[in-house]
């Protein structure tokens, strides 16, 4: 599982500009594709039944809904026909895309952008521990779940 915090620069102007630039958009939004082969390792889809797969959203909705209260003036929100992109709301850096920013904007873009991006990678892993466990406790217990 790969890491998606990228070291910045918060001093250098170029360095917080290509970190900005270089993160996937999605609809002008910073984003992470979340869908199912890309959120789970092959291993895990394959072997978790739809009703698990229910409860890893849940959990995974849990989480969401805790880093949204604990970070109030950011907003993470799920977005694309199969709510496959997590976004980050409220941080509109599209707009200042082609024309000069402040450094400070700069810096609070970038910011939020590495909270955004550790709340991803913390996700992830949290989700993942959560698929591997339900799956360990099935098959420990003998049981064979059809969803």
């Amino acid at each position: 599982m790969s890491n998606t915090v990228t070291e910045v620069d918060m001093r250098s102007r170029t360095s917080m500009v290509d970190y900005l630039e270089s993160h996937e958009m999605y609809k002008g939004d910073f984003t992470h594709n979340i869908k199912a082969y890309n959120f789970l390792p092959s291993g895990v889809r394959d072997n978790i039944s739809e009703n698990e797969f229910q409860e890893l959203v849940d959990f995974f909705d849990c989480l969401l809904e805790e880093f949204n209260k604990s970070h109030p003036m950011l907003c993470i929100g799920i977005e694309g026909r199969s709510g496959g992109h997590m976004v980050l709301r409220d941080v509109d850096y599209s707009v200042y895309r082609h024309r000069p920013i402040d450094i400070e904007d700069l810096r609070y873009f970038c910011r939020a952008l590495r909270l955004f991006d550790e709340f991803y990678n913390r996700a992830r892993k949290e989700v993942n521990d959560y698929a591997r466990g339900l799956i360990a406790d099935r098959t420990t217990s003998g049981g064979v779940e059809n969803g």
